[in-house]
C-alpha cells in the first residue's frame, strides 16, 4: 500500500474514532449482498470522467500533431475545480441524504439536496466563468515555456473553453446522482452514465473529425449536459424545488458575473502576461468573496468567522452546515493530494 494511501486510511480512521466508531469484524449475508450491489453500480457511474478522458485522447490521436498533449493540458485545468469542489460537495451530500430517505423526510431530503446544489453553484459557477475569461492567461502562465509555444497556448485554450462549457453540468450530475445512491437506487445513474458515454463516443467521432480537437472537448461537454438534463428531470420531478435556494443561486450568478466583468477589464487593460494574469485572478476572486460576505448580503452562505470556528458545523444548519462540511472535505482532500505528490 502506498504511503499516501496509508495516510488517507489513518485520517479516516482517526476521524471515525473521534465520532465513536469502533471497528468490529463480522459478516451479515443480507448486508453484504446489499453492499456489493450498491458498490458495483456506484463504481461504474463515477468512472464516466475517466472513460470520457480515455475516449477523447484516443480520438485525438487521429487529429494531428499536438492534439493529444493540448487535450491533456486542457483536461488538467478543467478537472481541477471538478475534482476539488464538485467531488467535495458530492461526498458531503451522500451521507446527509442517506439519513433522509424515509417517506416522512421528503421535505428535508429536498432541502438538503438543494443546499448541496447551492454550495456547488457557489464554487463551480465562478470557477467556470473565471476559466472562460482568463483561460488564455492561465494556460500561458502554467504551460508556455520551452517547447510549449504560443500556438500551443491558443489550441489548449480553445480546448479548455470546450471542456469548461460542461463544468457546471458535470458538477451538478455528481450531486444529483448521489441522491439516487442515497435512496439505494443506483441503477438509474448507471444507465444515465452509459448514455453519457455513448453520446460522448458518437460526438467525439462526428465532431472530432469535422471540426478537429475542439469537437472532442465539446463532445464531452454535450454528454455532460445530456446526462444532467436527464437526471434532473427524473429526480426533481420527485423532490420538487426550493425557491429560497433558487434565489441564492441567482445571487451566485450575479456575483460571478460581476467578478467576471472585473477580470475582463483587467484582461483588456493589462493583457494576459504572467504577472497581469496573476493579479487579475487574485483581484477577481477577492471581489467575489467580498460580495459573498458583504454587508449587502449578495450571497450569505456563511461568514468568514464561521470558517475558523471548529464547532461551526455543529452549531449551524442548512446551507451553512453543508458549506462548512464541504470546506472540511476539501481540506482533507487537499492534504491527501499533497501527501500523494
Amino acid at each position: 500500500m502506498p504511503s499516501s494511501s496509508r495516510i488517507q486510511l489513518l485520517v479516516v480512521a482517526l476521524a471515525a474514532r473521534s465520532k465513536g466508531f469502533v471497528f468490529k469484524p463480522g459478516y451479515n449475508k443480507s448486508d453484504a449482498k446489499e453492499f456489493l450491489v450498491l458498490f458495483l453500480f456506484s463504481a461504474i457511474s463515477p468512472a464516466i470522467n475517466e472513460i470520457n478522458s480515455f475516449v477523447d485522447i484516443r480520438v485525438s490521436t487521429e487529429l494531428g500533431r499536438g492534439a493529444v498533449s493540448s487535450l491533456g493540458y486542457a483536461q488538467r485545468l478543467y478537472q481541477l475545480p471538478l475534482g476539488v469542489f464538485a467531488i467535495a460537495v458530492a461526498t458531503v451530500a451522500l451521507p446527509k441524504l442517506s439519513k433522509l430517505t424515509s417517506a416522512d423526510s421528503k421535505e428535508r431530503f429536498r432541502k438538503s439536496l438543494w443546499d448541496s446544489l447551492t454550495v456547488l453553484a457557489f464554487l463551480i459557477i465562478p470557477s467556470t466563468l473565471g476559466l472562460f475569461v482568463l483561460g488564455e492567461g492561465i494556460v500561458r502562465l502554467l504551460f508556455e515555456r520551452g517547447s510549449f509555444t504560443p500556438s500551443d497556448t491558443a489550441l489548449t485554450t480553445s480546448l479548455l473553453y470546450g471542456y469548461t462549457l460542461g463544468l457546471p453540468f458535470y458538477g451538478s450530475y455528481g450531486v444529483l446522482s448521489r441522491a439516487y445512491y442515497a435512496r439505494k437506487s443506483p441503477k438509474t445513474p448507471t444507465i444515465i452514465s452509459a448514455i453519457m458515454v455513448s453520446v460522448n463516443v458518437v460526438l467525439d467521432i462526428v465532431l472530432g473529425f469535422t471540426i478537429g480537437p475542439l469537437g472532442v472537448a465539446l463532445a464531452t461537454s454535450m454528454a455532460g449536459i445530456v446526462g444532467t438534463v436527464i437526471v434532473s428531470v427524473a429526480l426533481l420531478k420527485w423532490t420538487g424545488y426550493e425557491k429560497e435556494n433558487l434565489l441564492e443561486i441567482v445571487k451566485v450568478i450575479l456575483a460571478s458575473l460581476m467578478m467576471s466583468a472585473l477580470m475582463l477589464l483587467g484582461r483588456v487593460f493589462f493583457g494576459t502576461g504572467y504577472i497581469s494574469t496573476s493579479i487579475t485572478l487574485v483581484s477577481g476572486i477577492g471581489v467575489y468573496f467580498l460580495l459573498a460576505y458583504s454587508k449587502w448580503h449578495i450571497i450569505h452562505l456563511f461568514t468568514v468567522e464561521d470558517l475558523f470556528d471548529p464547532d461551526f458545523s455543529q452549531q449551524q444548519k442548512g446551507i451553512s452546515n453543508v458549506t462548512a462540511d464541504v470546506f472540511s472535505s476539501m481540506r482533507i482532500r487537499t492534504g491527501c493530494d499533497q501527501s500523494a505528490s
